[in-house]
């Protein structure tokens, strides 16, 4: 038995469609590698900042405004001599 091209062709884009749903499912998932370095430098980060360390903010943000973070940090410390 024959298949016409008309049932052919629908066959094809079927496929074709259901392919690229499945492609643009796994492109639009976030990777679990991303996430797992995304929180690898939110960590560095928070335990830079938490150490109230430039050096170890510059590690993971080059451009870190070192000017307004040695104020802000100078402001949290002498805050909390206060208290």
């Amino acid at each position: 038995m024959r298949t016409s091209p008309e049932t052919t062709d629908r066959m094809h884009v079927s496929e074709a469609n259901g392919t690229i749903a499945s492609l643009n499912a796994k492109a639009n998932a976030p990777r679990q590698d991303d996430r797992a370095q995304v929180m690898q430098v939110l960590d560095a980060y928070k335990a830079g900042f938490e150490a109230k360390d430039l050096n170890k903010l510059a590690a993971v943000w080059p451009g870190v405004p070192r000017n307004q973070l040695q104020t802000t940090f100078r402001q949290l410390s002498q805050k909390y001599r206060i208290l």
